[in-house]
């Protein structure tokens, strides 16, 4: 009979230290993804910037070669250089 209580004190451990995996397992994919998300929210803030900074300069290229601001800023609303 005491062989018996200690096997099931062991069942009773394993089991518990599955569930403690299992929450660990979910907190650590958790912050994994957490991590995945900043990256790409990083990576498209660059991509607006470099496109933010590639209109900057057509405009001002537009501007330099004696266009007014005002037909910049008509070509713009209509899509075209």
């Amino acid at each position: 009979m005491p062989a018996m209580i200690g096997a099931s004190r062991v069942r009773r451990r394993r089991g518990a230290a599955l569930i403690y995996i299992a929450v660990a397992m979910t907190v650590l994919i958790g912050f994994m993804s957490l991590g995945v998300d900043v990256g790409h929210v990083q990576m498209v803030k660059s991509q607006l910037q470099i496109a933010a900074e590639a209109a900057a300069r057509a405009g001002a290229r537009k501007l330099s070669q004696g266009s007014s601001a005002a037909e910049v800023r008509g070509r713009l609303r209509r899509g075209r250089q």
